[in-house]
C-alpha cells in the first residue's frame, strides 16, 4: 500500500532545501552515475508524455530548470512551468509562455491541458490526495497526466532512507492501487506505467471517456 509520511513541517523543510539548493541541484545530478539514471527517468516520462503527438497546451508542475517544458516548447506547444523555486521559475521567463512560483497543494488555474507533467513533486507534498486532484483537474477532455513518483517496495523504502539520511528529507511511497483508485474519482483512468528505476514509476493516465483499448495498464 502507499505510504506517506510527509508532514507539514517536512514539507517545508523540503521546500527550503529545493529553494536553496536550485542553483546547484541542477548540476549535481548532471554528474557521473547520476546523469545516467536521470536519463532513464526523463526518458520513460518523455516516452508517454508524446509531446510529438500533441499540438496545445502543457503544463509542468514542478519543473524545476525546465528539462520537461523547454523540450515541449521545442515541438509548438504552448507551456506553463510552474516551480516553488522562484530562482527555477526566473531561469525559464522569456522561454515559455507563463512561468510562475507556486504549489501544486494550492494551484489555482483553470484546467484544458493536453499534457500535464508532474515529476518529483508529490514525493515531498503533505497532502497527496489534493495535490494529486488538483493535478486530474488540470487535463482537459483529450490531454493526458504523466507523473514521476518514488514506489512502494524495497526499491522505494532504501530510496526514503537516503533521502532522510542524507538530506534530512522525507518521502512518500505510491503505488498503483492507489493512483488508479484516486484517478476514478477525478475522471481519469491509469493507462500505462514505467519503472525506470528500482526505487520509482512514472505513471500515464488519461480521461476515462477515451476508447477502452486506451484503458490498459501497462
Amino acid at each position: 500500500m502507499a505510504r506517506f509520511q510527509v508532514g507539514a513541517q517536512d514539507k517545508a523543510h523540503s521546500v527550503h532545501y529545493f529553494q536553496s539548493s536550485s542553483q546547484t541541484y541542477h548540476g549535481q545530478v548532471e554528474r557521473g552515475r547520476l546523469k545516467h539514471l536521470r536519463a532513464r527517468e526523463r526518458q520513460a516520462v518523455f516516452d508517454l508524455a508524446r509531446f510529438h503527438q500533441c499540438s496545445g497546451r502543457m503544463i509542468d508542475i514542478g519543473c524545476g530548470t525546465g528539462v520537461y517544458a523547454l523540450a515541449a516548447k521545442a515541438v509548438g506547444l504552448s507551456v506553463t512551468a510552474i516551480d516553488v523555486s522562484p530562482w527555477a521559475i526566473d531561469q525559464l521567463r522569456g522561454k515559455v509562455d507563463v512561468a510562475l512560483v507556486g504549489d501544486v497543494e494550492c494551484l489555482e488555474l483553470a484546467g484544458g491541458y493536453e499534457i500535464v507533467i508532474c515529476a518529483g513533486v508529490l514525493d515531498y507534498v503533505s497532502d497527496p490526495a489534493i495535490a494529486f486532484k488538483n493535478l486530474c483537474h488540470l487535463v482537459g477532455p483529450a490531454g493526458r497526466l504523466v507523473i514521476l513518483v518514488p514506489r512502494v517496495g524495497i526499491g522505494g523504502s532504501v530510496h526514503a532512507l537516503i533521502a532522510k539520511l542524507s538530506f534530512g528529507l522525507r518521502v512518500n511511497l505510491f503505488d498503483r492501487v492507489w493512483l488508479a483508485r484516486e484517478a476514478r474519482r477525478w475522471g481519469l483512468e491509469l493507462v500505462q506505467t514505467r519503472r525506470p528505476l528500482p526505487h520509482n514509476l512514472v505513471a500515464l493516465f488519461a480521461p476515462n471517456n477515451r476508447p477502452a483499448q486506451e484503458a490498459t495498464i501497462g
